[in-house]
């Protein structure tokens, strides 16, 4: 086996491990995520989606909340796991994959639309809150759709943002697939 080939089978151990360390990342936060909405729940009858997310620095004061690690986990997850399974997407019919091409494009525009929505919800009221002297970013929800249920917005905002480039990335997985199969 040349040294290249030994490199490539290094660099797709290190992947390999990679994919399975970000599937941990995201199965833990959602578990922890979850208990935690629950005992919030119980003890004040309301739950505020992702707060749990948004609440705390780790590992320490002003470094990164458990959402980035979430949400850099789902992105870098989610291309491994495309990455890894090419060949099985290549094998789908071709209309199959036309069909995982139009959801990923409607995806990517709700991703769009609800980032976008979000920023300019968060954007509002920081702004609200800056012009009484009030700095609170990470802790300001919307209470839509419903109040009994408010999503925090850097939560949300980051979420849809992993989501819109996870569906991006999608839409040019597909493409190039598409391209290699056409060439061969």
């Amino acid at each position: 086996m040349g040294s290249k080939a030994l490199q490539e089978e290094k660099v797709v151990k290190i992947l390999r491990a990679s994919y399975y360390v970000f599937l941990v990342i995201i199965i833990f936060l959602t578990l922890f995520g979850l208990v935690e909405a629950v005992k919030e729940y119980a003890t004040t009858g309301v739950v505020t989606i992702g707060e749990w997310f948004v609440e705390f620095d780790w590992p320490f004061a002003n470094f990164a909340k458990p959402v980035s690690y979430l949400t850099v986990s789902l992105i870098a997850f989610f291309a491994l796991y495309l990455e890894f399974h090419k060949d099985a997407f290549k094998r789908l019919s071709p209309s199959l994959r036309r069909a995982l091409f139009i959801l990923g494009v409607i995806a990517a525009f709700v991703c769009f639309y609800e980032t976008l929505y979000n920023f300019t919800v968060w954007n509002a009221l920081i702004t609200r809150d800056a012009m009484k002297g009030i700095m609170r970013i990470d802790y300001l929800n919307i209470n839509y759709p419903n109040p009994k249920i408010p999503w925090s917005l850097p939560f949300a905002t980051k979420i849809f943002s992993a989501f819109l480039v996870i569906s991006l990335y999608f839409l040019y997985f597909v493409n190039r697939v598409e391209s290699e199969l056409r060439r061969s």
